[in-house]
């Protein structure tokens, strides 16, 4: 089991799997923060992205709007962010990233 796999299957809306997988990690000692910090970052990074693509920036753009060095990231990113409209993906992320600095307070 990994956060990275429990963060697709929430944007991805495998509810049941991600319950599942987040039971399982909240046994092994994974924190709320941890959860909803590694959320707020993909949503970032998918907002960031599907806007970039709406500018038509070129791949380097990509790569530095998004804050990451990693073809496979950068994909995921954007293949997921086509699931969500860009005020659906601002609103979404306004909720992970509360729940992101209400856990570090």
């Amino acid at each position: 089991e990994s956060l990275f796999n429990l963060v697709d299957d929430v944007i991805e809306g495998r509810y049941p799997h991600a319950r599942q997988r987040l039971e399982r990690l909240l046994e092994t000692g994974l924190g709320a923060g941890q959860l909803f910090g590694m959320l707020g970052r993909q949503f970032k990074m998918m907002i960031a992205g599907k806007d970039l693509v709406a500018h038509r920036a070129t791949r380097e753009e990509l790569f530095a709007g998004v804050g990451t060095r990693s073809d496979f990231a950068l994909r995921k990113a954007l293949a997921q962010s086509e699931r969500f409209r860009m005020e659906e993906l601002i609103a979404l992320s306004g909720g992970a990233l509360s729940l992101t600095s209400f856990q570090a307070g």
